[in-house]
């Protein structure tokens, strides 16, 4: 006898995948904004002209998902670019405080 499936069940289905894909979706936004933030960044630049650039590029990201997107660049860098990994840490903590 096959599984019968509830309107309950198959709403509960439904809304799980949909806030799968949310979640899915807004990380791969963070993904892309963490890219420009690692394009952008250069020793010595000062945490809100960083912003600016982002949010040039990013004109619908808010203040937290660029502090998310530049942790998230903080920890890809630390493995390979060490030098940098300082700046984008400052960057991503000044952007948080100032959320």
């Amino acid at each position: 006898m096959p599984d019968i499936i509830t309107l309950p069940d198959a709403c509960e289905a439904l809304y799980c995948r949909a806030e799968c894909v949310m979640r899915e979706n807004k990380l791969r936004k963070i993904e892309e904004i963490a890219k420009t933030i690692r394009e952008l960044a250069v020793p010595g630049m000062k945490p809100k002209a960083l912003i600016d650039a982002a949010k040039a590029r990013h004109p619908n990201a808010t203040k937290k998902e660029i502090a998310r997107a530049a942790f998230l660049s903080v920890i890809l860098s630390a493995e390979y670019d060490p030098e940098d990994t300082q700046a984008l840490h400052d960057i991503a903590i000044d952007t948080r405080d100032e959320g």
